[in-house]
């Protein structure tokens, strides 16, 4: 929609403006960490059936999440669950362990709580499902099977962080430009008159040449996801 090359490294398709594709045959899904729980499930669908491979089947599905379990009604389901007061799929998210596989007719099982994994009626299309969901995985490189650590590792050896490289600022033509050597790399900046030395108070996103005032000073800094951020640049305008 914006006009632009769409990089190679984006895995998602257009769904208005010029650049429509085919559709997909399928649409999948991931979920690794939430908040301080850590789990490692896929998914993979079609237009009816759905299908789920869990890589932590020793794990439930109602782990604990510490700011979720002092909502009221968490806590009520909980004990409900610890009573054995719960009963057919409410009680299916309290299972200490879950299938290895799951899948589901959505059409006439939208709530997905009949798992036709086992069901032999269902094995061919658990089969095309299953190899789309390790052929996806394969295409991505998905790092889901890495522990954490490890990944940590990779990112920053010897647990130090990498650091976003300090902005660069021009002027050209009366406006200021900004620009920044690390790939990937996000630039935040802000105008005024005493701006504070830290990173405290507003700051806007880079995303054009920019006119600043006489007198006045622009301080900007580059961020990128997984480093840390760069110092503080300032100029100020004649």
């Amino acid at each position: 929609m914006a006009g632009v090359e769409i990089p190679l490294y984006m895995q998602g398709r257009a769904f208005l403006g010029e650049n429509l594709r085919q559709q997909r045959p399928y649409v999948y899904a991931a979920r690794d960490r939430m908040d301080d729980a850590l789990d490692i499930i896929r998914g993979v669908r079609d237009k009816r059936y759905h299908y789920i491979r869990n890589y932590r089947p020793d794990l439930p599905y109602a782990q604990p999440i510490a700011y979720m379990d002092e909502m009221p009604t968490m806590k009520e389901w909980r004990r409900l669950a610890a009573a054995g007061e719960l009963k057919g799929p409410p009680a299916i998210f309290f299972q200490p362990t879950k299938p290895v596989e799951e899948l589901y007719d959505t059409q006439i099982d939208p709530h997905e709580v009949n798992n036709l994994a086992g069901d032999a009626d269902y094995a061919k299309i658990l089969a095309e499902l299953r190899h789309a969901h390790e052929k996806w995985r394969e295409e991505t490189g998905d790092v889901g099977l890495i522990p954490e650590a490890e990944l940590n590792e990779q990112r920053r050896p010897g647990g130090k962080w990498s650091v976003t490289a300090d902005p660069t600022t021009a002027l050209q033509r009366g406006k200021i430009t900004i620009d920044c050597k690390t790939e990937g790399a996000s630039i935040a900046y802000r105008i005024g008159k005493d701006l504070p030395a830290t990173e405290a108070g507003h700051w806007n996103l880079y995303a054009r040449s920019i006119e600043v005032p006489a007198g006045q000073t622009i301080q900007c800094k580059a961020c990128r996801l997984g480093y840390r951020d760069s110092q503080i640049v300032s100029r100020t305008m004649p």
